[in-house]
């Protein structure tokens, strides 16, 4: 009598039930395992199957399993210039902004009065006797120079 096989299952030439390697699942007449041909956005799941990473994640090699099969979701990583886009891919700031906290959005700091917007998007403090000034200078809606006031 034929055994009756599950769906991570197959039947042998004798009509015993085997199991389907990692990462496979039987088809419809359980003749035979197969696994889905994942897209680069998907992981492949133990069943087989593909299963689609969440936003600004990418498949990742799992350290314990170095098989596509057992691959991770995780946020791709990045330069310290780079934010995250939603694909999951990098994409570098540009001047006079940097990654945000989240990593998602570029931004300069909010510099103060005595500081100085710097090209890679971050504050420095000004020389005494000197403040963020200039007119013609602004970048991101900031001062580049660190300049003494204009006495009249």
């Amino acid at each position: 009598m034929q055994d009756f096989c599950n769906s991570d299952q197959y039947y042998d030439n004798k009509g015993f039930c085997l199991k389907c390697a990692q990462c496979s699942r039987s088809e419809g007449l359980r003749t035979k395992c197969f696994a889905d041909d994942c897209t680069s956005r998907e992981i492949l799941t133990s069943r087989g199957t593909c299963q689609k990473c969440p936003s600004y994640q990418v498949p990742t090699k799992n350290p314990e399993n170095d098989s596509d099969c057992g691959k991770l979701c995780a946020p791709p990583d990045c330069s310290a210039r780079s934010i995250i886009l939603e694909d999951g891919t990098c994409d570098d700031c540009p001047a006079w902004t940097k990654p945000m906290s989240n990593s998602r959005v570029c931004g300069p700091d909010v510099c103060g009065v005595r500081e100085k917007l710097l090209a890679d998007g971050s504050c420095q403090q000004c020389d005494e006797f000197t403040r963020g000034n200039g007119d013609s200078t602004q970048k991101q809606g900031q001062y580049t120079q660190c300049l003494p006031d204009q006495c009249s």
